[in-house]
């Protein structure tokens, strides 16, 4: 599996080369000035993170007990659930830079025939290309269960938060009220349903959790251990 994980993640450093390299230079309407701690967070992830992310993943592919990986152990299913998660959202990257189109920059800018894309991927989240590499983060981690993968991925999900807030910024000064209503009505890594949805499940889980100690304390039986216990391999 360690190979497949590695392979699935060079595509998707792959697809975005391909168009970084395939992006002819415009001529910006408005560009932002990159700003200090987004210099030093773009600079980490691509000089730091994304070199030691790539060497982790060959060392897992070589001795997936690695101990600079600091694995927990988790059942297969939930391995095999993590690695669908890495190959769905490769598909998901390239669709959104194919709906995204000529509106696609590597730099932070706005250009002379910029138009608000809220269709395709972007009706999902207003940012799918930072949602696929969320989805890698966290399929790796559920596909290897290491913990060093999982910081690392979370350190790289960082940067492109930091980098989104810069892009909304100007895309509220060219679009005004429509960005913002189209802000208020999706999501911005994660779709607007499943952020319901998650919510639901801790306040699910919260209440389950204090119906279970209610329980143990009177039969000493618990639930949620057993649950758990069954999730993970004796």
């Amino acid at each position: 599996m360690g190979i497949v994980i590695l392979i699935a993640v060079l595509l998707h450093l792959a697809c975005s080369y391909l168009k970084l390299r395939g992006c002819k230079m415009k001529k910006a309407d408005n560009e932002a000035s990159i700003r200090p701690r987004l210099k030093i967070a773009l600079s980490i992830k691509y000089f730091i993170l994304l070199p030691a992310i790539i060497l982790a993943l060959v060392f897992y592919s070589v001795n997936p007990k690695c101990s600079i990986l600091i694995r927990v152990n988790l059942v297969v299913w939930i391995n095999y659930l993590g690695l669908l998660l890495l190959i769905t959202s490769l598909p998901l990257k390239v669709g959104s830079y194919k709906t995204l189109g000529q509106n696609w920059s590597a730099k932070i800018a706005i250009y002379k025939q910029h138009s608000l894309v809220t269709t395709g991927t972007y009706g999902l989240v207003r940012h799918p290309v930072y949602m696929s590499n969320l989805m890698i983060a966290l399929g790796t981690f559920l596909a290897t269960g290491s913990l060093s993968l999982l910081m690392l991925g979370l350190g790289y999900l960082g940067s492109d938060l930091i980098r989104s807030k810069e892009e909304e910024a100007l895309l509220y000064q060219k679009f005004g009220h429509e960005y913002a209503r189209y802000r208020k009505r999706v999501g911005g890594f994660i779709p607007m349903a499943l952020q319901h949805s998650i919510l639901v499940f801790i306040i699910f889980c919260n209440l389950i959790g204090i119906i279970d100690g209610f329980i143990f304390s009177l039969s000493g039986y618990s639930f949620t251990i057993q649950v758990l216990s069954s999730w993970l391999p004796p």
